[in-house]
């Protein structure tokens, strides 16, 4: 199965948010299965917080045609 992987900058001090923040898939933190494609089958389990590469800037990787709801704290 196809799978890209996304990076996004946040601009933290805009939005009143701390270096320190953390972002997170919210259907994975909330413990849900998100729902698989026919041919991701065998495809490893996905983390629900998203990789902090530096302040407000973010990486994950999603299959193709899929998307996500991010939260950001």
């Amino acid at each position: 199965m196809e799978s890209y992987t996304i990076r996004f900058r946040l601009d933290l001090k805009a939005l009143g948010i701390a270096e320190t923040a953390r972002a997170w898939d919210v259907e994975l933190r909330a413990d849900r299965v998100k729902a698989a494609h026919p041919r991701s089958a065998g495809t490893p389990a996905q983390q629900a917080q998203l990789k902090r590469l530096a302040p407000g800037l973010f990486e994950l990787t999603m299959p193709h045609h899929d998307f996500a709801l991010i939260m950001v704290e």
